[in-house]
């Protein structure tokens, strides 16, 4: 994967906290449908670019597409997007770094081999599927290509008006099994006919697969900055100190968002003795998140002191904006 160079010009920006890892999603965070979102790719693209070495700051695309599905998007929009050092895929289920000096990916084994067994049996999950699909019919459930699921991870669509009983009758019936798991579930675009929903290990997801690698990289949480647009972006801004949601984000999003700021602006006024960046305290009081749920107990806590931003500019250009409110990126001083 060669580094592309864009001709946008460069922000007169400069990253003043490092080391930096910054993990985005992928689909309406980096890039973009809409033609004006190409600019945005590429100006943040330019501005990493000169950035980002020495490597002690790090881009990861955190996303739901699969390895094989990344490089799809690659070749559509590689030419714009700055070159990702680590890809976390398949909403957690597997870890890749950029294999150093030469083309391609290297997958972190460890990681792999690590949401196997524990409760979780993937024949069992896809046998429970059919029975739902027989149910309600193929028309209002749809499992996804084939290149999009793995031993880890199934998704489906499903029509609205039956999404709720689905839902109830797979939670019932993974737990006559004795199944340990975690479902997203997400309302997909608005206006559209069908619910998304991802079946996982209850060890994977974004967030879970973004703690561990920034562990695995050896950097301290205040290293971290994650960004996302979509509800099962959550999972990982919950995982970060720092978050960052654009302005184009979804309705869940946007809704978990505001409840998360009104919570951290409580804390920053009960507590006076505690910094502005830190007063959110998700150990105490942390908003519901509508789309991540285990089947048995819930994840790990949040970080403490966790803050989020949102911005007013969407996708790539929400990101470089988030940085700044943020204090991870300033005016360049000969700006």
């Amino acid at each position: 994967m060669g580094t592309h160079t864009s001709k946008a010009q460069v922000p007169a920006l400069r990253v003043v906290h490092r080391p930096l890892l910054l993990m985005s999603d992928i689909d309406d965070t980096m890039v973009g449908h809409e033609l004006d979102y190409d600019k945005h790719t590429a100006a943040f693209s330019a501005f990493w670019q000169m950035h980002q070495h020495p490597l002690d700051c790090r881009l990861a695309y955190n996303t739901g597409r699969s390895l094989e599905q990344f490089h799809r998007i690659w070749r559509e929009k590689g030419h714009l997007m700055p070159v990702p050092d680590h890809l976390v895929c398949g909403v957690g289920t597997r870890i890749y770094s950029r294999r150093a000096g030469a083309e391609g990916w290297v997958e972190d084994a460890a990681w792999t081999r690590s949401l196997d067994g524990n409760g979780w049996d993937v024949a069992v999950l896809l046998e429970v599927i059919a029975e739902l699909t027989a149910c309600v019919g193929a028309s209002c459930l749809c499992m996804h290509e084939a290149d999009e699921n793995s031993e880890h991870k199934q998704t489906f669509s499903v029509a609205h008006g039956v999404a709720d009983a689905v839902l109830e009758s797979l939670k019932q019936k993974l737990a006559d099994r004795g199944m340990a798991y975690r479902y997203v579930f997400n309302h997909g675009r608005e206006g559209g006919k069908y619910h998304v929903i991802d079946v996982l290990p209850e060890a994977a997801g974004k967030g879970n697969a973004a703690l561990y690698l920034r562990q695995s990289l050896g950097l301290d949480p205040s290293a971290l900055v994650v960004v996302g647009d979509g509800a099962n972006d959550i999972d990982m801004l919950k995982a970060s100190t720092q978050s960052i949601v654009v302005s184009n984000a979804g309705r869940q999003l946007r809704q978990w968002a505001v409840g998360a700021l009104a919570e951290q602006q409580q804390q920053q006024h009960a507590h006076t003795d505690t910094h502005a960046t830190n007063g959110f305290n998700p150990h105490t009081s942390q908003p519901p998140d509508p789309t991540q749920h285990a089947g048995s107990t819930p994840g790990g806590a949040a970080p403490v002191g966790q803050r989020i931003v949102m911005a007013t500019q969407p996708a790539a250009a929400g990101i470089l904006q988030g940085l700044q409110m943020l204090g991870m990126v300033a005016a360049h001083p000969s700006a």
